[in-house]
């Protein structure tokens, strides 16, 4: 069994190779953590400055100190046509667990006990009970999966319990197109808008809109900031309003300084502030000055 709680199904594993990717050099205004990675989109943050991030093929990779190590490939029973997107993980009682999600396929497979070296057990595929294109996802201390469903504009919890076959409703956003989520362990959302009207949803309802917010896949919940206190950062391709892609401090009302000056797509920050860049195969760090 593999649960916080002791309870729910068990996660087969499969086999984990390693490959490694040499280190690039390369010289922006923000940290560059690694690069050489096709398409990489969802983050998670791990041990000192390194980040966790997948592809957009399902492949699970660690990336730290310029150097990009495929630690993980997906499953091999997963379904072909993926787009993996998001990723999600929690602390346990037998370590780190990731959650890698396939937004075409609608489902995810899983790393059980996390390092920069790999998985202590991988799962094999599971797909979701609901079927919607999901996108961003979050995962609880419970290792129920939260997944923003695009088309029907609303989060559904799907629970470990069930092998994630029975998906539970549980918020509905209006206007827009709802596409990255973060979530808070109190159970609390925030939502980004792939639609050029910008909205942010917090806990279903409009929190603030604006074309800059517009097309933007990312979102997070950061304290690395001056005042230590919770931050709403975006991922913004800045697309509606013609500028280059970006990290956004919607609290504060201020860009924060990345090295791309071009039309690039952000799927993934962590609360440290660590990003992908996809179509440039980077993933870098920023710090929050203002």
């Amino acid at each position: 069994m593999v649960s916080a709680r002791g309870t729910g199904p068990a996660l087969s594993p499969v086999a984990s190779p390693v490959a490694s990717v040499g280190k690039v050099s390369h010289s922006t205004g923000a940290t560059f953590l690694c690069g050489g990675i096709i398409d990489p989109t969802g983050v998670y943050p791990g041990p000192g400055a390194g980040v966790f991030t997948e592809d957009f093929y399902g492949n699970l990779w660690w990336c730290a100190s310029g150097i990009a190590t495929e630690i993980a490939p997906v499953p091999a029973d997963a379904p072909g046509g993926a787009a993996y997107q998001y990723m999600a993980g929690v602390s346990t009682g037998v370590g780190l667990v990731l959650a890698l999600s396939d937004t075409t396929n609608d489902g995810a497979w899983f790393c059980i006990g996390a390092t920069q070296s790999g998985c202590s057990l991988t799962s094999h595929f599971t797909g979701y009970g609901v079927h919607d294109t999901s996108e961003g996802i979050a995962l609880d201390k419970h290792l129920n999966i939260y997944a923003v469903m695009f088309h029907m504009s609303a989060i559904y919890m799907c629970t470990y319990a069930s092998s994630y076959k029975t998906c539970i409703f549980y918020q509905a956003m209006s206007g827009g197109e709802p596409m990255g989520l973060a979530m808070d362990s109190s159970g609390n959302t925030w939502v980004s808008d792939l639609s050029c009207t910008g909205n942010i949803w917090h806990n279903g309802a409009v929190m603030t809109s604006s074309p800059n917010f517009g097309l933007a896949p990312a979102i997070a919940i950061s304290s690395a900031n001056p005042t230590k206190t919770p931050h709403v950062y975006l991922g913004a391709t800045y697309k509606c309003t013609s500028g280059n892609a970006g990290i956004y401090d919607v609290t504060d009302g201020h860009a924060l300084p990345t090295p791309i000056t071009w039309s690039d797509v952000i799927y993934g920050i962590t609360t440290k502030l660590q990003f992908t860049a996809t179509y440039a195969g980077n993933i870098y760090s920023v710090k929050d000055k203002l």
